[in-house]
C-alpha cells in the first residue's frame, strides 16, 4: 500500500501543471470570475484560501480607477464589473514565499488583468506595473506585446491559450516585446513572468528575489479584410 501510495504521488507530481491566477469576464461583460487555473475555467481541484489578499482595480476610459471587490465562491472569486463600453480589470495577489530545491527562496507575486470589450481602447498600465501584456492588431491579426516597468521586454516567453485549442502555445518576443502573430479570435488568455533580484521580508519569510507572474484575458475580434 505504501508503494501504490508513493506511485500515486509521483504521478501526480508528474502531471501537475503549474497554476496562474486569470480573470474571466462574463459574454456580457458585467461580472468576472478569478480563477486559480493552468485553463481559462475554474480548476475544482484547488481553492482560493492563498490568494485572500487579491486587490483589484477598475479602469475605464476618461474616469477615474475605483477598487473592485469580490466575493469569494467555492473555486473562484466573483466580482461586478461596473459600466459600459471598453473596461479593463486588473490586480495583484502575494501568493507567499516559496522555494524550489536548492535555489533561492522567492516572494511570488500574480499580476491579473482581463480586458472587457475592444482592447485598443483601453491603454496599458505601464509603470504602473512590473510587467504585463497588451494586445496589438497588426498585419496577419492580433499579437501581444510584453513591457516590463513600461518598456518592450524582448525575449521573453509568453504562454497562450487561445479558445478552441486544447494545449497552449509557448512563443519569444522580438525585439520589441511582441509575439508572433495570432491568427485565432475569440477569448484568449496569456502569461508571462518577470524576476527582480530583490531580496526582503514578507509576513516573517525572507526571500532573495521577487517572481512576477503577469496574465491577460482577452476577447480578439476577428480579423479584418
Amino acid at each position: 500500500m505504501r508503494w501504490k501510495a508513493l506511485a500515486a504521488v509521483l504521478l501526480f507530481a508528474a502531471t501537475a501543471r503549474a497554476h496562474f491566477v486569470f480573470i474571466l469576464p462574463d459574454a456580457d461583460g458585467r461580472a468576472a470570475k478569478v480563477v486559480f487555473s493552468d485553463r481559462l475555467e475554474p480548476d475544482e481541484r484547488v481553492t482560493m484560501d492563498k490568494l485572500a489578499n487579491l486587490k483589484l482595480t477598475l479602469r475605464r476610459p476618461g474616469q477615474p480607477e475605483a477598487p473592485v471587490n469580490w466575493a469569494n465562491s467555492q473555486h473562484c472569486f466573483e466580482l461586478p464589473i461596473r459600466g459600459e463600453g471598453p473596461r479593463l480589470v486588473y490586480g495583484a495577489a502575494e501568493y507567499g514565499v516559496m522555494q524550489r530545491g536548492e535555489g533561492k527562496p522567492f516572494l511570488l507575486i500574480y499580476h491579473p488583468k482581463a480586458i472587457v470589450g475592444d482592447p485598443p481602447a483601453v491603454h496599458p498600465l505601464r509603470e504602473s506595473v512590473p510587467v504585463e501584456i497588451v494586445p496589438v492588431r497588426g498585419d496577419g491579426g492580433w499579437r501581444l506585446r510584453v513591457l516590463a516597468r513600461g518598456k518592450p521586454r524582448a525575449d521573453a516567453e509568453v504562454t497562450i491559450l487561445t479558445s478552441g485549442e486544447s494545449e497552449s502555445k509557448k512563443v519569444k518576443t522580438d525585439a520589441d516585446g511582441f509575439t508572433p502573430a495570432i491568427s485565432a479570435s475569440g477569448r484568449c488568455g496569456a502569461w508571462t513572468s518577470l524576476t527582480e533580484p530583490k531580496s526582503g521580508d514578507h509576513l516573517g519569510k525572507k526571500h532573495g528575489e521577487i517572481r512576477h507572474y503577469a496574465t491577460l484575458v482577452v476577447t480578439l475580434p476577428a480579423a479584418r479584410n
